[in-house]
């Protein structure tokens, strides 16, 4: 049981620290990488 409780802490954590870097990420270049993913998929369609 402490064992499983200390996993999700560290998973927790890992996402408290990763979460903000992700989102300024995503604010300054992430657009671009959705917009090109968009046109994949629309290519791909047709």
């Amino acid at each position: 049981m402490k064992i499983i409780f200390v996993f999700l802490l560290l998973i927790y954590w890992s996402f408290m620290i990763s979460a903000p870097v992700v989102s300024k990420e995503l604010k300054t270049g992430g657009s671009r990488v959705i917009n090109s993913k968009i046109d994949l998929i629309s290519k791909v369609k047709g």
